[in-house]
């Protein structure tokens, strides 16, 4: 993906919730005890609930968007701050910006998980490892091979979110691969 292309995306979407001034719903239904509402969001339980909110997907801006308005700061102002962020992993693994770890917090959690160098070649390989552990020969290997050949193809950035998002599930459940 293209930084523009991001940039864009993020743009179409913050403005969409700042002009309908509506708060999207949870992406995932909540549990007893996680909400996947912007209190929860800005709360410790963020952490404990994201894989249970689907990371909060959109969510995430419309939060800023509402928080930043109950601050008393314009549309305008608010719609500028978020298209000034980042979608770039190699900028959000060092990402200060609090608006900004907000606002794109699904890419932040990706991006972190793919790794601090990004989606290499041994966190490929463990990420696969993981996709076809329960498969038996010739089919694991082929449906290695061919998952491989669709992360190449991928851009680094493209690599990076998807593998990150993958493996970021994946530490959920207890299984970890190497940095």
């Amino acid at each position: 993906m293209s930084r523009g292309w991001q940039r864009r995306v993020l743009s179409v979407l913050a403005a969409w919730l700042l002009a309908s001034g509506s708060m999207p719903p949870a992406v995932a239904g909540p549990s007893a005890s996680c909400a996947c509402d912007c209190p929860e969001f800005f709360s410790s339980k963020r952490e404990a609930c994201r894989s249970q909110c689907a990371n909060y997907g959109p969510l995430s801006t419309s939060c800023v968007i509402q928080r930043e308005r109950s601050r008393g700061r314009s549309d305008a102002d608010i719609e500028t701050a978020i298209k000034d962020c980042s979608t770039d992993c190699a900028v959000l693994r060092s990402e200060t910006r609090p608006l900004c770890l907000d606002a794109v917090y699904p890419l932040v959690i990706a991006c972190k998980a793919s790794g601090p160098q990004g989606a290499t070649a041994r966190r490929v390989d463990c990420y696969l490892d993981y996709l076809v552990r329960e498969l038996e020969e010739p089919m694991k290997s082929q449906f290695r091979q061919q998952n491989a050949d669709q992360l190449a193809a991928m851009d680094q950035q493209g690599r990076d979110l998807f593998v990150g998002n993958m493996l970021d599930a994946l530490s959920g459940e207890g299984y970890r691969c190497p940095r």
